[in-house]
C-alpha cells in the first residue's frame, strides 16, 4: 500500500463519515487501521518512512492519521521502530 492509496482511504473516509467523526472519534472509528498497518509491516522500513511522511504532509488530518497508524504499530521490532523515529517527520506525528 503507497501513500495515495492511503489518502484516498482517509479521503473516502472523510466522505462517507465526514470530518467530525474523523476528529472526535479518530481514524481506527472509520477507517480499517489494522489492513493499513499490517500491509505496512510488511514493506521494507524505508519505503514504509516514505510513505507515511506523504500521507503526513498531506493535511493536517494526513498527519493525524500518522500518529495513528504508529500508534498501532508499537509492538513491532524495536530496529524497525527505532528506523521509524529516525524520521523527523515520523517522530512529531508520533509525539502529537
Amino acid at each position: 500500500m503507497d501513500a495515495k492509496e492511503i489518502i484516498k482511504q482517509l479521503e473516502d473516509a472523510l466522505k462517507e463519515f465526514g470530518t467530525y467523526s474523523f476528529d472526535d472519534k479518530g481514524p481506527s472509528e472509520v477507517m480499517d487501521l489494522s489492513s493499513i498497518v499490517a500491509d505496512l509491516n510488511a514493506q521494507p522500513v524505508a519505503d514504509v518512512v516514505k510513505t507515511l511522511e506523504v500521507v503526513s504532509e498531506a493535511s493536517h488530518r494526513g498527519s493525524t492519521l500518522v500518529s495513528h497508524i504508529l500508534m498501532d504499530m508499537q509492538d513491532i521490532p524495536d530496529e524497525r521502530w527505532d528506523a521509524l523515529m529516525s524520521s523527523e517527520t515520523l517522530l512529531t506525528c508520533f509525539e502529537s
